[in-house]
This record gives C-alpha cells, structure tokens and sequence, in this order.
C-alpha cells in the first residue's frame, strides 16, 4: 500500500472519531464553556432583585444546577454566600408560591451541609401554607383570595419542587401528599388535555390567537415543563404518582417538539408563529431543560429527540454574547407580546444554566 494512501485512511479514521465524538454537534467542553460564561456575567452584573424574589430564583436554582459539574465548586460557593447573606431566608409577599423559588436551594445546600438554619424558615413557611391551604375550598381561580394556592401555571416551578425537596431531607411523606393533591387539581383546570398545553391562567380560555389558535405562553409552560422536572428529580423511585408525572412531561415534550420553530426555539405564543415572530430564550431554555432530562432518563426516546434538542441548543447558544450575556429574554408578564431581543433577566439565565446541565448529562450517555 501507498505511503499516501495509508495516510488518507489514517485521516479518515480519525475524522470518523471526531464525527463519533461529537456527533450530535455538541461537547461537553462546549457547555461548560458557555454555561460558566453565562454564570460569571450574571454574577458580574447582578440585577437589583432581592435574592429571595422570583426573578433570582432560578438564577440560584441554575448555579446549583452546574455546580454539580466539573469546575462548577465556585457556583455552589457563590450560593452559599448568597444564603448566610440573606440568612437562608423567604421572602414574603402576597403570592406565595414565588417566595419558594430561590429556598429550593437553599433546602439542596442542606443536603450537604446539613446545617438547620438552611431549613428552618422554608420549613416553617411550608407548613403554614398547607395548613392554611387545606382549610379552604378547591377554587383554582387567579385571584386574590386563591394567592397561598398554584393558581397560576408559573407557580408550578415555584413551590411544588420546593415541597418535594423538603420532603427528601425531612423523611415527611406530607410534604409529597401536598404536591400530588394540589399539582393534579391545577392541571385538571388548567392543562388543556387536547393540546398538551397549559392556559397561564384562566383569563386565557377564551382568548385567541390572530390565527385563532388558543394563546398558549411560552414562558408559562417552561415554567411547568422546570417544575416537572424538579419534582421528578425528588420524587422517590417507588411514589405511586411519579408514571403521572412522567406521562405529562412526555406529552409537554412531544407537542413543542412538534411545534418547534424552524431555526430550532419556540416563540412567545407558541401556536401562532406568524403574529410572533420572535425567539423566546427563557421558554425554550426551559423546553430544553426539560426534553434533556426526559432523554437522560428514558422518558422519551433519545433517538427520536436528539436532532431536536441538539438543534435547540445551537440555537439557543447564539444568544450568548462574547462576554456572557445571555439574551432573547421576554421581560416579566404573563402572555405573548413583542419585546427587545437583547434583553436579559436572572430568571432566563437560569433557565439556560439549568437546561446546560441536563444538555451535558446527555453528552454522558
């Protein structure tokens, strides 16, 4: 054989490792990369918020999430600092499930460092909620007098797996009983079984799309899509509730797969693309987030979602700006509207550190 021939297969070779080895377009290398790059500007430029509001909350929840990681001891360094500030404390105001985003954390620090004054304040806050929650009727309305109950679809990332956390460190199976009750009412009101969908709320059952679709929020059903996965994360192998859950995340993942945009990311509104032509980052973060995790554990199937997600990834990536900024963010609200693509909020990096970690979980498998 040819000195050049031998060369070309020997090139050929190694072109077909590094086509196995990164397949999928993505690297292990490659995530961490962005994802720390997008950490650090956050924590470089920190928004006004209290840590202890909403908008930070999944920030923190996302540090947590890549601290797990190689490299990623600073991030679960910068949230302790962040908890004796503030004194592993909750915030209070009048809609309650808001003020467990960020002690969801706080609970995952316990884990570890099992220093009760971790738990104390959120604990004292669950118990009064269930207590004050099972006293009152079923009413899933979107108004003041429902404000301790999940009655908007956003509160599911915000209390439920703050609950399920509490219920691992606690051994307390009613902390588990509460999330099951209340989830499956919620989603008997406002899950739309026909679309796989959730309404926001109930303001959004009649309203309509230019299209005439229903308006279905982007954000608002990656906030569902984060609480399920959360939740799962905590649910105990055996609850007799967690096929439900599992069952409603994979129908979540088929139907935004079947709608996802051609560039790869889903839009504000998610069934009328013409009227919303926009990226929306936070959502589709989410939607990321939360078809990885389904595929790292088998409730989807990895073949048929990789090219998707794979796709929604680059996408996303390209929001990231040189020095870390993570863009493409729909300001705070609760329906599809038109908005500065180069905006960011804690709450959309959060999402995007949240979905890097399960996006590097799927590099492992």
């Amino acid at each position: 054989m040819h000195m050049n021939s031998k060369k070309i297969i020997f090139l050929f070779i190694i072109i077909c490792w590094l086509f196995n080895l990164h397949a999928n377009g993505v690297s292990k290398k490659s995530i961490l990369e962005t994802a720390h790059k997008v950490a650090n500007w956050q924590l470089n430029h920190p928004n006004k918020t209290s840590m202890l509001d909403w908008v930070q909350g999944p920030f923190i929840n996302g540090l947590m999430a890549i601290g797990s990681l190689p490299g990623g001891k600073k991030y679960i360094q910068a949230v302790d600092k962040i908890g004796q500030q503030e004194k592993w404390g909750v915030i209070l105001t009048p809609w309650r499930a808001n003020d467990l985003c960020t002690p969801q954390s706080w609970i995952e620090m316990f884990e570890t460092k099992k220093k009760p004054e971790m738990i104390v304040p959120i604990r004292k806050e669950l118990d009064q909620i269930m207590d004050i929650v099972t006293k009152q009727d079923d009413g899933l309305e979107f108004a003041e007098k429902n404000n301790m109950k999940w009655s908007w679809c956003d509160a599911l990332y915000m209390a439920p797996p703050t609950f399920a956390r509490m219920g691992k460190v606690t051994g307390e199976q009613k902390y588990y009983d509460f999330i099951h009750q209340w989830w499956w009412k919620v989603s008997a009101f406002y899950y739309e079984s026909e679309e796989h969908l959730y309404f926001r709320d109930q303001n959004y059952f009649t309203r309509r799309e230019p299209n005439g679709a229903k308006v279905f929020w982007s954000r608002g059903n990656g906030w569902v899509i984060g609480g399920l996965v959360r939740v799962l994360q905590y649910l105990p192998a055996n609850d007799p509730f967690r096929p439900k859950y599992e069952q409603q995340l994979r129908e979540m993942c088929i139907k935004l797969k079947d709608i996802q945009g051609q560039n790869g990311l889903w839009h504000s509104g998610l069934l009328d693309s013409v009227s919303h032509k926009q990226d929306e980052t936070s959502g589709s973060a989410f939607f990321i987030y939360g078809m990885a995790y389904a595929m790292n554990e088998g409730i989807i199937d990895k073949e048929a979602f990789d090219p998707a997600v794979v796709k929604a990834w680059t996408a996303l990536c390209s929001y990231v700006n040189p020095d870390g900024c993570f863009t493409g963010i729909q300001p705070i609200g609760d329906s599809p509207v038109v908005y500065d693509e180069n905006y960011s909020m804690p709450y959309g990096v959060g999402a995007f550190l949240q979905a890097a970690s399960e996006m590097y979980r799927l590099q492992e498998k």
